[in-house]
């Protein structure tokens, strides 16, 4: 009884979010309602295009992340105060 319950919550922000876009595919123009999500989808599409494309690669990112936290890797004088 516990899935069923979960699974109907689930699924309520789809109902309610099809009973609204089927009121506003009825009552406004069709090219702004198609435009306004596509030009989301696209403004995402661009700054991840931006991320994944600047010159770096992902591997050597992590790596310089992972490096900064990592204490075996701190300053020699970091790591003598910590003893």
């Amino acid at each position: 009884m516990a899935v069923a319950l979960v699974t109907k919550v689930a699924m309520l922000p789809r109902l309610i979010a099809t009973r609204v876009g089927g009121f506003l595919a009825e009552e406004v123009d069709r090219p702004p309602l198609v435009i306004g999500p596509r030009i989301v989808q696209d403004t995402g599409a661009l700054a991840l295009g931006a991320v994944a494309g600047d010159g770096h690669s992902a591997r050597a990112r992590c790596a310089r992340v992972l490096s900064r936290n990592d204490p075996r890797r701190s300053a020699p004088h970091q790591a003598a105060a910590r003893r």
